[in-house]
C-alpha cells in the first residue's frame, strides 16, 4: 500500500481541548509507522497542542503549515527534518476570500526565502541540515464553485515557477529582475508536448476569409489550434439553418464545448468539467449572418455581438451549507473557459448551418 519511503499521518487542526489524546495519537503513529521502516511525515501542531504527553519529532518529517501552529524554527528545535508549507505564502484556495487565489509571484520572487514563513520572519539558520525545502499547495475548497482543471493549472504552473526557481538558486533577485524572469516564465514550455495553459502564440484565421463552412449536424472541421487561453478573443460569423439542432456543438476541444440553441432557446452555453453556463442576454436568430466575439480571462467570459458587449459571465455568487460550523457560507461562481477551437460541428450533436471567418487572438 505504502510503496514510498515516507507515510503521512495527518495530525491537522484538531480541537486544542483534545490535546493530550491528539498527543497520544501523534506519538502512537509516529513509532507504528516508524517500525516498518518508513519515515513518518506529519503537520505540524504541536506549537498549539501542548500536554504532558511526549511526542518525539527526531527525525522525522513535519510540514509547518502555520506559523502559530507550528512554525520552522520551533521544528527544527525538536529535531524534526523541515518542509516550509506556509498557509499565508504558499497557500492556493481558487475562487474564495480568504488565503491565496494566485500567489504574490513578485513578492515571493524579490522578497521570500525558502526559510520564511511570513513576511516579517525573523531569519532561519541558513543550509541547516534539517530544513528540507519547501512546497506550495493547492486546496479547492469550494466544491461546486465552477473552478476547472485548467483554472488550477493556471494558477499552480507559474507559482511552480517562482517557488522552484527560489529553492534551486535563492537570492538571484538582484542578478535577475522580476521582470527579466516574469518574460522568461511567459516563453517557457510547461514540458515537452504539454499546453495545458492553452497559449497561442499569435493571431490565428483558422477558416478562410471570405470562405464559409457548412456543417449539416454529423460534420467535423477540424483547425490547427487545440483551444485557446486567457486571455483571448475568439471571433466567427454564424448563420443557423432555419430548423437549427437543439444543444448543438458549434466548437469542441480537449477539455469543453461551446454550444448553440441551448434548449431550444436559441441561446449560447459551453460546457466543462461536469459544468454548464448558459448566457441568457442573447438568442441568435436563425436563417441570419450574425458576427460573435467571445472574450475569455481568469475572472469570466464575456458576449459580444456585432459589436456590443451583451453578457459578462462573471461575479455570481450563491451560498454552501457548512456542515461543521452549521452555517452557510458564501461561494462565488468561476464561469471561465479556455475556449475550444480543436473542431467544429460534432458526429452526433453538431452545429447545422455555415461558420466563417473564424479568428482567434491571444490578448
Amino acid at each position: 500500500m505504502f510503496v514510498g519511503p515516507e507515510v503521512h499521518i495527518g495530525t491537522d487542526e484538531y480541537n486544542k481541548k483534545e490535546s493530550e489524546q491528539f498527543r497520544h495519537f501523534t506519538n502512537h503513529y509516529l513509532n507504528f509507522v516508524s517500525k516498518y521502516g518508513k519515515t513518518p511525515r506529519l503537520w505540524g501542531s504541536l506549537k498549539v497542542m501542548t500536554g504532558e504527553t511526549p511526542v518525539d519529532l527526531t527525525g522525522n518529517v513535519v510540514s509547518a503549515w502555520n506559523y502559530n501552529w507550528m512554525d520552522v524554527n520551533t521544528c527544527l528545535k525538536a529535531g524534526a527534518k523541515v518542509v516550509n508549507l506556509c498557509d499565508w505564502l504558499l497557500y492556493l484556495v481558487p475562487s474564495v476570500n480568504y488565503y491565496h487565489d494566485f500567489l504574490d509571484y513578485q513578492w515571493l520572487y524579490e522578497s521570500w526565502m525558502p526559510e520564511m514563513m511570513k513576511k516579517d520572519d525573523p531569519k532561519v539558520e541558513k543550509r541547516h541540515p534539517n530544513f528540507l525545502g519547501a512546497m506550495l499547495a493547492v486546496w479547492n475548497d469550494r466544491v461546486g464553485n465552477g473552478i476547472s482543471q485548467q483554472d488550477v493549472h493556471v494558477r499552480t504552473f507559474p507559482a511552480l515557477q517562482v517557488v522552484c526557481e527560489k529553492m534551486w538558486k535563492g537570492e538571484n533577485a538582484e542578478h535577475v529582475s522580476y521582470a527579466q524572469f516574469k518574460a522568461l516564465c511567459q516563453s517557457t514550455p510547461e514540458a515537452p508536448g504539454v499546453n495545458l495553459l492553452a497559449k497561442v502564440p499569435q493571431r490565428t484565421i483558422l477558416t478562410d476569409i471570405g470562405k464559409e463552412v457548412t456543417l449539416s449536424g454529423t460534420d467535423v472541421v477540424t483547425t490547427s489550434v487545440d483551444e485557446i487561453g486567457y486571455p483571448y478573443a475568439v471571433e466567427f460569423e454564424i448563420c443557423p439553418d432555419s430548423i437549427p439542432n437543439i444543444d448543438a456543438i458549434l466548437f469542441k476541444g480537449p477539455h469543453s464545448e461551446f454550444i448553440t440553441n441551448w434548449q431550444n432557446t436559441g441561446k449560447f452555453a459551453f460546457r466543462r468539467d461536469g459544468y454548464e453556463f448558459v448566457f441568457h442576454a442573447y438568442r441568435l436568430p436563425v436563417e441570419k449572418w450574425t458576427k460573435i466575439r467571445i472574450e475569455g480571462d481568469i475572472k469570466g467570459t464575456s458576449l459580444f455581438v456585432d459589436g456590443q458587449l451583451l453578457e459578462r459571465l462573471e461575479g455570481r455568487i450563491g451560498e454552501v451549507f457548512n456542515v461543521k460550523h452549521q452555517r452557510k457560507d458564501r461561494i462565488w461562481y468561476q464561469e471561465t473557459l479556455i475556449f475550444p477551437l480543436k473542431q467544429l460541428g460534432d458526429t452526433q450533436m453538431g452545429f447545422n448551418g455555415k461558420v466563417k471567418n473564424l479568428i482567434c487572438t491571444p490578448r
